[in-house]
């Protein structure tokens, strides 16, 4: 690999990094314990019942005299920071200590955090090497009151330890059942720059894989191999848990059908992301966040599923978390079979004849999955969190097809019938490890340091064997071939490594405003060799990519309800690759700029509003650069394109958002324009063979509506429908203008939950797609629909469930493609009517994420969302 220097650098950046923030404060001498005698002890301790549970002093302008915010950060800064505030939190009706309780360090003139922590298992707390000056000390917990200290002092000489002593907090039933309300999260949450949607408890899902989850999330389609696009388009990025993955080599449609439903918590969908993010993907980001350990003490989840075609998944989580660590591991087992199955038919118009052919077959797919992850979190300090995973897969792939094919001459009289069967065996092995450092600094939580360093690796193997033979139209059980059958036998090993580099840092300023910056760096080195019983079919394709980005953005208030964001990234690309077994050489390095600018409006009837603009791009993968011919059906070929460019997309998006009591409305408005269009182009050659390519087209417009909102008829009912309308004009000049067409798509769904009874919850959801033009000719429409109720069980512990997938089977994938050489008409589809039966089980202590509302995660939660992305 060609990125030693580089790495070399990178590392030593965030080995620099790491030790400068640790030892930030560390050259000041900590006072002695022995100290403590000079404790200031406040006089009273129970907690205030001032209007609001405002915290005393907090107003603006109160605080020591007439000190400013201003004047106190500037004594602060000239004397050392030697300040211990300890105490413990017990509950005043028990006696017993509270573990896990937030406790916060406010300043007393303008209640600003300056510090944080959490309390034990017995319920103390202690915060060190604190600024001077006087303060507020709260103290949270699920469903009791908050706690407000009095105002204490500390002073470097006088008064440097603070024992609050024991403080007894109260029990609030209004407090309770506020949060038990928010408990139920909505399926969708919206945000200005993202949409967010819940799908832990998605029923209709459960015993599926995430491609079964993504097909639910509003204006998203897959295809009959798995393949995603939004908004009409293919060209988006997918990452879990914030970053691309090594699973299945990083092939979109391979890593979402190994991963488990059951494992995902939630999907982050960013249309029109800022600089700040990896530009990749014109549609935009779309982030599946696993579930995570957030829980206090030992904790974890088991969950099982079994579906009637013979499929089970089974997966598992264990935690322990204390103040100190966070340690987790996972385990997520997958078999998975499914049946398919295709039909084909093709007229061929070929200079001295015209033939056609009707294809028909089918096969099936199973999968095995074996994933295992660990991770820890350490946290030295109540600021800084040092992060470290790994993740192994080891799964194997057995694919079975047969096809036959009826040809007939140009009276239509059927000729001869051939057979080609698929034996296909693919093992493959990945592995991923992350350490990284965060820091967020103690006089605002928002101002954060973060750098970490990711490298994955995966190998895959893949064996086929490949018969292809001819008969007689009367031998239907295709014993007696005209002429010797042909064996194919092919192994392709294929190797993907990456290393990526990342820092990040976020500057916030007392008039809301916010600087970014960063740096990244991601460095890829592709291999796939391929061995044939036909030596002439012997190839080795070598790709290598450097990446390197750095970013800007600025986000400032002009008024207290406007707000202007631009941005500015900046990358070079390097890239090599070569075709072995003809020593061909492709090399294409570009420079790239990727503004981006946001305005939002908050307005006054609890709606808010904003223009976005952002360029991006969509780069090549791999197998459409390759320029080996695959001859695995003979008679639809395929091949790469080692000299495709990238496409760029200029896009534009208007976004509203509108709140009733009971109504969520969100209309989006969109405009992309592109340019050097990648896309599949078929040809036909004297033979009647068809060939299968990348290309690049001139340009397109694309423009659409996106309607979504969330419903709540009643306290048992929700619904949430959703509909896509989008325009795209093609522009193919360049390959021909009989190709320019103007495709009208229009797409939607609709999500019905009902909780009919306690604890028992029914779900109903509908796809459905109208037909749309493609390139070379037409989609057919369709629709579908799954059905899913689950059961709570074991005191909410547990739940079962079952859900129907596609049960009248209308799931069905219909195309139309034509040229001058060729007139082809086609049907895929999955298997329907599947029926999956689930459980699961949580045991240890209640989630306390949910408790401290208001307070930033210090503890690494940043790590697990859209921080990562850039």
């Amino acid at each position: 690999m060609k990125f030693k220097c580089t790495l070399s650098i990178v590392l030593l950046l965030f080995a620099t990094l790491l030790f400068a923030q640790e030892n930030e404060n560390k050259s000041i001498e900590k006072p002695k314990t022995e100290e403590k005698k000079n404790v200031e002890k406040p006089k009273d301790s129970r907690p205030s019942k001032r209007d609001g549970q405002r915290p005393p002093g907090g107003r603006p302008g109160g605080g020591i005299g007439k000190m400013t915010v201003e004047q106190w950060k500037m004594m602060s800064e000239k004397m050392p920071k030697t300040g211990i505030v300890s105490g413990k939190i017990i509950d005043k009706s028990s006696g017993k200590p509270v573990e896990y309780a937030t406790i916060s360090l406010l300043l007393s003139i303008d209640s600003s955090l300056i510090d944080g922590t959490i309390t034990n298992e017995k319920g103390a707390f202690t915060m060190e090497e604190l600024p001077v000056g006087r303060f507020i000390v709260t103290a949270d917990y699920l469903g009791f009151e908050t706690y407000y200290s009095d105002k204490i002092m500390l002073n470097p000489r006088r008064s440097p330890v603070v024992d609050l002593g024991t403080i007894e907090m109260e029990f609030s039933s209004e407090i309770l059942n506020e949060v038990v309300v928010e408990e139920k999260k909505a399926f969708m949450e919206l945000e200005l720059d993202k949409k967010v949607f819940n799908v832990a408890d998605n029923i209709s899902v459960a015993g599926g894989s995430a491609t079964e989850v993504l097909e639910q999330i509003p204006s998203v389609e897959i295809d009959m191999d798995g393949n995603v696009s939004l908004r009409g388009s293919q060209n988006l990025t997918i990452l879990i848990d914030g970053r691309p993955t090594a699973l299945a080599g990083g092939d979109p449609a391979a890593v979402l059908a190994l991963i488990p439903a059951e494992t995902i918590e939630k999907v982050e969908v960013i249309t029109n992301p800022s600089a700040k993010y990896d530009p990749d993907g014109m549609a935009g980001i779309m982030n599946i966040i696993l579930k995570k350990n957030r829980k206090g003490g030992f904790n974890g989840l088991v969950s099982a599923a079994y579906t009637i075609v013979d499929e089970y998944n089974l997966s598992g989580t264990l935690g322990y978390r204390n103040k100190k660590v966070n340690v987790y591991g996972t385990y997520n087992h997958r078999n998975n079979e499914r049946e398919f199955t295709r039909e084909n038919y093709r007229i061929n118009t070929l200079p001295d004849t015209t033939y056609s052919f009707d294809q028909e077959g089918g096969g099936v797919r199973r999968r095995i999955s074996n994933n295992i992850k660990a991770g820890l979190d350490f946290f030295p300090n109540s600021s800084s969190t040092i992060y470290t995973s790994a993740s192994f897969g080891f799964n194997t792939s057995d694919d079975q097809t047969t096809n036959t094919y009826q040809y007939f001459d140009d009276l239509g009289v059927n000729t001869i019938q051939g057979r080609v069967t698929e034996q296909e065996d693919e093992p493959s092995q990945n592995k991923e490890f992350t350490l990284g450092y965060q820091k967020r600094f103690k006089n605002n939580w928002s101002h954060s340091l973060n750098a970490d360093i990711n490298y994955s690796d995966n190998f895959e193997e893949e064996n086929s064997n490949i018969e292809n033979g001819f008969y007689s139209i009367n031998d239907n059980d295709y014993n007696d071939p005209l002429e010797a059958i042909t064996t194919q036998n092919d192994l392709t090993d294929g190797q993907r490594q990456v290393l990526q580099a990342r820092v990040d840092y976020e500057k916030p300023f007392e008039n809301k405003a916010k600087l970014e910056v960063g740096y990244k760096s991601i460095l890829r080195y592709t291999n796939t060799l391929f061995d044939s019983t036909n030596d002439l079919l012997d190839n080795e394709f070598q790709f290598d990519e450097q990446i390197h980005a750095v970013y800007s953005t600025y986000a400032h208030p002009i008024t207290e309800k406007f707000t202007i964001k631009g941005g500015l990234r900046l990358e070079q690309a390097v890239t090599d690759s070569e075709l072995k077994n003809t020593n061909e050489t492709f090399d294409k390095n570009y420079f790239s700029w990727f503004p981006s600018l946001t305005l939002s409006q908050n307005m006054e009837d609890k709606g808010q509003i904003s223009l976005s603009y952002s360029r991006r791009i969509n780069r090549a993968r791999t197998r459409q650069l390759n320029p080996f011919v695959s001859f695995s059906d003979p008679l639809n070929f395929r091949k790469g394109n080692p000299d495709l460019n990238p496409e760029y997309t200029n896009a534009v998006e208007l976004n509203y958002i509108k709140r009733w009591d009971k109504i969520t409305f969100t209309p989006s408005i969109y405009y992309r324009y592109t340019t050097d269009i990648i896309n599949r182009f078929s040809t036909v050659d004297d033979q009647g063979i068809s060939t299968l390519t990348y290309v690049n087209l001139s340009n397109s417009h694309a423009y659409g509506i996106e309607l979504a909102a969330m419903y709540n008829p009643t306290k048992w009912w929700r619904l949430m429908p959703s509909v896509n309308l989008t325009q795209t004009i093609l522009n193919t000049d360049n390959i021909s203008a009989d190709l320019n067409n103007s495709n009208f798509r229009i797409g939607g769904r609709i999500m019905s939950n009902m909780t009919v009874w306690k604890d028992l919850e029914i779900q109903l959801f509908t796809f459905f797609r109208a037909p749309s033009k493609i390139t070379q000719g037409e989609m057919k429409g369709m629709f579908f629909t799954t059905i899913g109720a689950k059961k709570k069980i074991l005191d909410g512990k547990g739940s079962i469930g079952f859900n129907v997938r596609d049960p009248f089977g209308t799931g069905k994938f219909r195309f139309v493609t034509e040229s001058d050489q060729f007139y082809q008409k086609g049907l895929r589809q999955r298997e329907p009517y599947v029926v999956t039966f689930s459980f699961s089980y949580r045991f240890g202590k209640q989630d306390k994420s949910k408790q401290r509302r208001g307070n930033r995660d210090r503890n690494g939660g940043g790590m697990d969302g859209m921080d990562d992305m850039m």
